[in-house]
């Protein structure tokens, strides 16, 4: 419907080659705007490893879900709270790591995301997916001689700066 891709059988046809390519282009685009917005659009698992704990343990690509596990040097802990910032904090304190702890002796296996499916994903995040994806399938090269179309870069960019995500200390 966004590329206005003709719908009678007799038109689908011309469009069949193009399938590959307009799947290849909404994961680029999806991507992009994950990247750029540094978030997680459908639910996703991630793995953080860290060398010690920090003042804020503050997990990336929100929107936090929950944690499925934290190790520290191997042995589970669960003595902590978590926040819907992906804050996590000991319930008392963090555990202290031996004087010689190998690389990165916490991990942390968490989930995050807007949810299972894309309709669960903020409206101006999948209008901009589909103004990327319209943008990249009409121009199919990195510069089109002659026209301006940075306007609908910026308008995709537009969408997702308010769901750009920075980590403050």
């Amino acid at each position: 419907m966004h590329l206005r891709l003709a719908t009678t059988e007799a038109a689908a046809a011309l469009y069949t080659n193009d399938d590959n390519l307009l799947n290849a282009l909404i994961v680029a685009a999806r991507t992009h705007a994950e990247n750029y917005t540094r978030r997680a659009f459908i639910t996703q698992t991630w793995i953080a490893y860290l060398s010690s704990f920090p003042k804020t343990l503050r997990l990336p690509y929100p929107p936090f879900q929950s944690v499925t596990s934290l190790t520290v040097e191997g042995t589970a802990f669960t003595d902590f709270t978590e926040s819907k910032a992906g804050i996590l904090e000991p319930t008392d304190t963090w555990p202290i790591l031996s004087s010689s702890p190998g690389a990165d002796p916490i991990v942390i296996t968490f989930k995050a995301g807007y949810g299972d499916a894309a309709a669960n994903v903020p409206d101006p995040i999948q209008h901009a997916i589909l103004l990327l994806i319209g943008h990249w399938y009409n121009n199919r090269e990195e510069s089109v001689v002659g026209v301006s179309v940075a306007k609908l870069v910026e308008a995709a960019e537009a969408l997702l700066n308010p769901y750009r995500w920075y980590d403050l200390p």
